[in-house]
C-alpha cells in the first residue's frame, strides 16, 4: 500500500458508470481504480467527474478547544465526554481523559466552544475554567497547572435546511451515477459519531469485496 501525501484529486475518470481512472493534480500519470473510497465531501468528486454539482457554501464557525490539566481529580469520574446543553454557557463538548486511560495519573479535560470567528478573543482560559467547576467538573478548590487555547477556524458548518438538502442531493448524485464508490463520512448526512462512520465504512468495504 502506498499512501501518498499533500495531493489533490484533479479529475475522475468515468466510463459506463464505474471510475476507472484518477489523476491527481502533481503527478503526470493516472491510477488505474477498482473501487473509490470517497471522505471528502461528494460535491468535490462530482466536480471532479464534470457531474452536476448543487453549490452548497454553508457559514462555517471557529472551533475553540481549552485543554486543562489540574491539581485534583475530576468530579466525573465515568464518562468519556459530555455534551453540554446548558443554555448559560457556550461550552457545548467535554472530553474528560483520566476516565478514557484509567490508568493515567493525570487530571486532565478539554472543554470545546463554537463561535463566529470575530468572538474568538471574547472566551478566556479563566472564564472556561471557572465554568468547568460550575458545571461541578472540577472541584472548587482545584487549581490549574497549565492550559492552553486552540482556535481552529472554519470547522462546524451551520446547519440550515439549504445545507442539508444540497448535501443530500450531491450524495445521490455520487451514488446513483457511480457504481464503484463509497461515500464515507459525515458529509453523507447518515453517520454522525465518528465510531458510526468507521462501522459504516468496514460494512460497505465488506460488501463490495463479497460482491466482487
Amino acid at each position: 500500500m502506498e499512501i501518498k501525501l499533500n495531493e489533490a484529486v484533479e479529475k475522475i475518470a468515468l466510463d459506463n458508470g464505474q471510475v476507472t481512472k484518477v489523476k491527481l493534480a502533481s503527478q503526470p500519470q493516472t491510477l488505474d481504480t477498482q473501487l473509490l473510497f470517497w471522505s471528502a465531501p461528494p460535491f468535490i468528486a462530482l466536480k471532479a467527474m464534470n457531474l452536476p454539482v448543487v453549490s452548497n457554501k454553508p457559514e462555517l464557525r471557529t472551533a475553540l478547544v481549552f485543554h486543562y490539566s489540574v491539581d485534583k481529580p475530576l468530579l466525573d469520574d465515568r464518562s468519556h465526554y459530555l455534551w453540554i446543553w446548558d443554555d448559560s454557557t457556550a461550552i457545548f463538548r467535554v472530553t474528560l481523559y483520566p476516565n478514557l486511560s484509567p490508568e493515567s495519573k493525570s487530571h486532565t479535560i478539554s472543554a470545546e466552544v463554537l463561535c463566529a470567528p470575530e468572538e474568538a478573543e471574547q472566551y478566556s482560559k479563566e472564564d472556561i475554567f471557572n465554568t468547568l467547576k460550575r458545571l461541578e467538573l472540577i472541584a472548587l478548590d482545584a487549581n490549574c497547572l497549565s492550559s492552553i487555547k486552540q482556535v481552529i477556524h472554519n470547522t462546524f458548518p451551520v446547519p440550515s435546511s439549504e445545507f442539508e438538502t444540497g448535501n443530500a442531493e450531491n450524495y445521490h448524485t455520487l451514488s446513483e451515477n457511480v457504481s464503484n464508490v463509497i461515500v464515507s463520512g459525515r458529509s453523507g448526512g447518515k453517520q454522525w459519531r465518528q465510531a458510526d462512520v468507521l462501522v459504516a465504512a468496514y460494512n460497505a468495504i465488506q460488501a463490495f469485496v463479497k460482491a466482487g
